[in-house]
């Protein structure tokens, strides 16, 4: 179906160079993976579907170690198997205990107040009590205390694994 002229590495993945392949970009570039998969099955993929490395070796492309899941399921079975990130942290202005994926908190995505809130509201009010009187010594120590612990969630199954 496919002719690879030549195979590329490129980051974390190998690469074919397949011109004439609809999904190629400029320089005639798919993901060697998806170009295996596709040759095996002799059809294009479908937009939701994605090329899974059962042994989890991005540069591993041999057939018997491919195959071809749901956009969603890949997704899902990765989270799981891997862990999610998680934090515990406490509100600095309302001060209850809530969970965000590490992603989704400060230490990723740097705020001027450099912590994260439970709610819109709380940083509504937070943020408002600092532009009119300032960080007091009770808010620097809460922003300091904003982050309880940092574990891994598996599936549904907290803390199996503490950092």
């Amino acid at each position: 179906m496919w002719n690879i002229r030549k195979i590329v590495k490129k980051g974390d993945y190998l690469y074919a160079v397949v011109p004439e392949h609809p999904k190629a970009t400029k320089n005639g570039y798919v993901l060697h993976h998806r170009v295996v998969m596709e040759n095996h099955i002799q059809r294009l993929l479908d937009k939701d579907e994605v090329v899974h490395h059962k042994d989890e070796n991005k540069k591993n492309n041999d057939i018997t170690n491919l195959e071809i899941k749901n956009f969603i399921t890949h997704i899902k079975e990765h989270q799981t198997h891997r862990g999610r990130e998680t934090c515990e942290l406490v509100c600095p202005e309302c001060e209850s205990d809530f969970l965000r994926p590490k992603n989704k908190t400060h230490l990723v995505k740097p705020s001027k107040l450099n912590c994260t809130f439970c709610s819109p509201k709380c940083r509504g009010r937070f943020s408002r009590e600092y532009q009119t009187n300032g960080l007091t010594k009770e808010k620097k120590e809460r922003i300091k205390n904003n982050i309880k612990r940092i574990f891994k969630k598996y599936g549904s199954v907290a803390q199996l694994e503490e950092q």
